[in-house]
């Protein structure tokens, strides 16, 4: 039986404050791998700075975006790349947290407590 690697759909960029390297790279080594597929998935921002020092700041989701699709489509000959997000739960942010999701056409949300 031959190995299949399996994708990975849960990344993260610097922006999330625990995490190194940029999307390219990560696009770069899943080739070398063998994957054919991942997908990146920064941590949500959060209302009320909940939980900031492990998270994207609201003001990056912009950033985060661009920098995936640029990468998505600059591989889209070679990697499937995802485009994700990380979305927490905590009490009296789902509005917001729903809003965020509901701005933009995520291949797919994670959802987490932390």
């Amino acid at each position: 039986m031959k190995y299949q690697p399996i994708p990975d759909y849960h990344m993260h960029t610097p922006r999330c404050n625990h995490a190194v390297g940029e999307v390219r790279e990560y696009a770069e080594m899943a080739l070398q791998r063998g994957l054919k597929e991942i997908g990146m998935s920064d941590h949500s921002p959060m209302p009320d700075g909940f939980d900031a020092a492990w998270r994207m700041d609201a003001t990056e989701l912009p950033d985060y975006l661009q920098e995936v699709e640029s990468v998505r489509d600059e591989f889209a000959s070679k990697l499937l790349l995802r485009v994700g997000l990380e979305a927490d739960f905590h009490p009296g942010t789902e509005a917001a947290v729903q809003a965020m999701i509901d701005g933009y056409a995520w291949d797919y949300v994670m959802g987490s407590v932390h």
